[in-house]
């Protein structure tokens, strides 16, 4: 019988130390899990925190975009406002231009009719004693 004790405290010895090494191994497990739950809920963490500035950064540029759109649609209307205006001056230029040219014209006919009047009657006075007689519509 001695020797059934002693097996049966080999086995009972034996299944302490399988029970104490299960505990030791559970307790590391759970240490490992705890620590795995741990880094998991910081980049949950993170990743919300990364998120909340995201959505803070796209509100930011959404709010800059809406007046900047408006700008933009105010400065179209003003640039098409400017070319039609710019388009009427080179109208008017062109016009004024023709004008000028044709004033230009005038004034050159009236100042030639001026200078052969000036010519002709100048031309009386050294003549007035001469045979020929000279009028403003002669060709000589």
């Amino acid at each position: 019988m001695i020797s059934v004790e002693k097996e049966l405290n080999d086995v009972q010895v034996k299944l302490q130390h399988a029970e104490a090494c299960n505990e030791a191994s559970q307790e590391d497990r759970n240490i490992l899990l705890c620590s795995t739950i741990k880094n998991m809920n910081n980049v949950i963490d993170d990743v919300k925190r990364k998120v909340a500035q995201s959505v803070a950064q796209y509100d930011s540029v959404e709010d800059k975009c809406i007046p900047l759109s408006e700008s933009n649609a105010v400065m179209k209307k003003e640039i098409r406002s400017v070319t039609d205006r710019v388009k009427c001056l080179e109208t008017s230029l062109h016009q004024m231009e023709v004008a000028n040219k044709a004033s230009a014209k005038d004034i050159n006919i009236f100042m030639l009719k001026q200078e052969n009047f000036f010519l002709v009657k100048s031309l009386k006075k050294t003549d007035k004693g001469s045979d020929v007689k000279v009028t403003q519509g002669d060709k000589s």
